[in-house]
């Protein structure tokens, strides 16, 4: 039986939001417990891979659709700590946008420009706002959700 690769962040379209790559260890490990802790040590080691060597992209293809698919989901419901709810969106609009893994990304825009937005500094503010954009002008975002 071979050996499963590895893949290389070149299998990955280049980013399309580099803050992501700002992310570290610490926040990475937070992100990992919004589970309920549970097994957060398989989230970590997914959100490393996904951060340090797949351009930030969730892979549906690598099986990261649940790990570490639902703690950035949860995070990103968490504005309190904004640099994870940053990069969480962050993730989840580059994936899906590049359909690497899909995200209903309507009810994060949602919470987001109604009322999540203001307890962001503004560097993270222009961070999603550029994202938001480019999803709603690629059709990513349903206005009537």
């Amino acid at each position: 039986m071979a050996k499963k690769r590895k893949p290389s962040t070149s299998a990955f379209p280049p980013a399309l939001f580099p803050y992501i790559q700002q992310a570290s260890d610490d926040t990475l490990h937070s992100i990992s417990r919004f589970d309920y802790g549970m097994e957060a040590e398989r989230h970590v080691v997914a959100l490393k891979q996904i951060v340090r060597e797949q351009n930030g992209y969730v892979s549906a293809d690598l099986g990261q659709t649940f790990y570490p698919g639902d703690v950035i989901e949860l995070a990103a419901f968490d504005v309190q700590d904004a640099f994870g709810y940053t990069i969480c969106h962050l993730i989840m609009i580059q994936s899906e946008l590049a359909e690497t893994c899909r995200f209903n990304l309507s009810p994060y825009w949602q919470r987001y420009r109604n009322g999540e937005r203001s307890a962001l500094p503004p560097t993270m503010q222009a961070q999603l706002d550029t994202a938001y954009q480019l999803a709603d002008e690629r059709g990513c975002i349903d206005h009537d959700w």
